[in-house]
């Protein structure tokens, strides 16, 4: 007993304040999931023919310019307060909500790659999946995915591959659901900057390499290609499918809100801290947004995070989120949506590349 209350005497501060916050938190926190319920209760979501109708996601108010997110508390601690700080304050208190469709894509046979940023492909591994952690696994995927990909992009290579995420088993990251957001910022060198100071596990792997930033610092052009797909399940994906925007629909430079994290998540097993300057979006009302309904493990999804070109303004990018289907079982067991995700830069060579291709009698991948 004693020793208890002498805790509670050093640490009287800390307990507090995070008592406060707790409790500030929880406020928030119900009465957000009570506006979301109670706008579900009114108006849910409706399915026809595939097509999710009028579901609630929340987007970033007019007005806010960024929005702030460093975790979830764990424990009475400096960084603790912090997360809960930008959780209450700096964003869910600059959400609102805005009901979206997510279209069926397998219904649209006119959806052009080129033209809205993403695409599904049929493919099925050559090892076992149940051993996708493997190193080795992993970098075989790599490869298969290389040519699907390239023959999308004439003209570009392969600059370098980031680390592979799993999502939806015990151990492994959960599904992002209903957050619309983008990777990585559409203007490259403001996300730059705000990593500038980092020395997190991928800024040390895109330094590694110096042939690798040369390639991009000398490039035309480059693209950030998003990999997703569902491994280890029984089923189609029922409950979490990744839903997609016509990047057509995205404004790059009116709808993307600075999303700025330093967070962790689960990288290969192992719980890693990154700081990152994604996107969180702002709702208009000509944003279409699709997804393909029951998509199995024999499929693959490709994607655009990210788009640059020298002297032009670019910004070209599918905005993304998994949301909760309302149509997903709820009488009898299946397998909730198990993924893997990853992402390639691919870039257009300079001319001082393209002519050392030449010289040396090297050709690029896809050179007739």
């Amino acid at each position: 007993m004693g020793s208890i209350s002498n805790f509670c005497n050093e640490n009287k501060t800390q307990l507090i304040i995070g008592g406060v916050t707790i409790l500030c938190l929880g406020g928030l926190m119900k009465r957000f999931y009570e506006s979301k319920n109670k706008h579900s209760k009114d108006d849910k979501p409706t399915v026809i023919d595939g097509d999710v109708l009028s579901y609630p996601l929340y987007h970033v108010k007019p007005g806010v310019d960024a929005i702030y997110y460093s975790g979830l508390p764990d424990g009475f601690n400096f960084a603790s307060c912090r997360a809960i700080y930008d959780l209450i304050f700096r964003l869910m208190n600059r959400l609102k909500m805005e009901k979206v469709d997510f279209l069926d894509a397998r219904r649209r046979k006119d959806l052009d790659f080129e033209k809205t940023g993403f695409t599904l492909l049929p493919y099925k591994e050559s090892f076992d999946t149940n051993e996708f952690h493997l190193k080795e696994n992993q970098e075989k995927f790599e490869k298969d995915m290389e040519p699907l990909i390239l023959k999308h992009f004439p003209g570009a290579k392969i600059n370098q591959w980031y680390s592979s995420l799993f999502r939806g088993d015990e151990g492994q990251n959960p599904a992002a659901v209903d957050g619309p957001h983008l990777d990585s910022f559409p203007d490259v060198e403001k996300a730059h900057a705000f990593r500038a100071s980092c020395n997190d596990k991928y800024m040390k792997e895109s330094n590694s390499d110096e042939n690798v930033k040369t390639q991009l610092e000398k490039a035309k052009a480059f693209k950030m290609i998003g990999v997703w797909k569902p491994i280890n399940m029984k089923n189609p994906v029922m409950d979490h499918p990744l839903a997609l925007m016509d990047q057509r629909t995205f404004r790059p430079w009116e709808d993307a809100v600075e999303f700025r994290q330093e967070m962790s998540h689960i990288d290969q097993g192992e719980k890693v801290w990154f700081k990152n300057l994604g996107g969180h979006i702002r709702y208009h009302e000509d944003q279409k947004w699709y997804y393909y309904s029951n998509m199995t493990t024999e499929e693959v999804l490709i994607f655009t995070h990210l788009s640059w070109k020298k002297s032009i303004t670019d910004g070209k990018a599918n905005p993304h989120t998994s949301f909760k289907h309302p149509n997903a079982p709820k009488d009898r067991d299946f397998d909730t949506r198990k993924s893997i995700e990853s992402r390639v830069m691919i870039y257009w060579p300079g001319d001082e590349e393209e002519n050392e291709d030449k010289i040396g009698g090297v050709r690029g991948e896809h050179e007739e």
